[in-house]
């Protein structure tokens, strides 16, 4: 799997004095990520309309293992997870906390749970590790269109790093996953307001992505596009995001057995980090 992150400032109104955007971790720092997804979708199948709905819940722990100029070394934990779906009819349910677990479910997310990265961050906010957790889209499909994986670049927003931070200030970025399954996600962000330490961010994103995915025995080929919209709220002491309201609304088609199945989904997330 292949990450590129491109990166383009548009505009900046001076409308506040500026300060730059920086990444302070101290050595020893510990910083728990905690999310919670609702997410529903709707397709018809020969006539017959069916609806999908899913709960997920996860918990992550990052360590700042090592603190100096230009790189910051991290490590990041997969903690907890939790999902209850209701899909084409059948209920399914995983709770890492229990033994007892849908053979099925718990053979596709459990190896996700005790997953452990150490990541390295240059000064640009470019985060780097040796074995990446790989999105699968099968259980994106459960989990809102996000993989349940602990990863450091989420806590921050490395194409905001070293820039002027103004009320009005706007860019775009864009994230692009190459490989079997393929996902590109363009960001266009504004900081809203600064009140004290905090910044609040707006983004309107829209992601176009293709895969495969497996569903009661059979080979799915999945596309679709993705509307989004985030309300992000950030630290300007230490550069970390402290929150993020994420909306998704999205249109798949899925290839099956020679049929064409548009799918329509939508999803709410709710994503905290906390400094212990």
């Amino acid at each position: 799997m292949k990450i590129v992150i491109t990166t383009l400032l548009l505009t900046a109104t001076l409308t506040s004095i500026a300060q730059k955007v920086t990444l302070n971790l101290a050595k020893g720092l510990k910083i728990v990520e905690t999310v919670s997804i609702t997410n529903s979708s709707s397709f018809s199948v020969q006539g017959r309309d069916m609806e999908n709905a899913a709960t997920a819940s996860f918990i992550n722990t990052y360590v700042v293992d090592d603190a100096t100029a230009g790189k910051q070394q991290v490590t990041a934990t997969s903690d907890k997870l939790k999902v209850t779906a209701s899909q084409m009819g059948q209920e399914l349910a995983y709770d890492s906390d229990k033994k007892d677990n849908d053979g099925t479910v718990e053979e596709m997310l459990k190896p996700l749970v005790g997953t452990k990265n150490t990541y390295t961050i240059d000064a640009q906010g470019n985060a780097t590790t040796e074995k990446p957790v790989e999105d699968k889209m099968e259980i994106t499909m459960l989990t809102g269109g996000i993989m349940p994986k602990a990863n450091v670049s989420k806590m921050y927003l490395a194409s905001l790093l070293n820039q002027d931070l103004k009320v009005g200030l706007a860019w775009q970025d864009s994230t692009e996953i190459k490989g079997d399954n393929s996902s590109k996600t363009v960001n266009s962000y504004t900081v809203t307001a600064i009140d004290g330490d905090v910044v609040s961010i707006t983004n309107n994103a829209t992601n176009v992505n293709s895969g495969k995915a497996e569903m009661n025995g059979m080979e799915l080929a999945m596309s679709g596009n993705t509307k989004i919209t985030e309300r992000i709220a950030m630290s300007i002491k230490t550069g970390l995001i402290t929150t993020i309201e994420t909306t998704r609304d999205g249109t798949l088609t899925a290839s099956v057995a020679g049929m064409e199945i548009p799918i329509t989904s939508k999803a709410t997330i709710k994503t905290s980090y906390t400094a212990q």
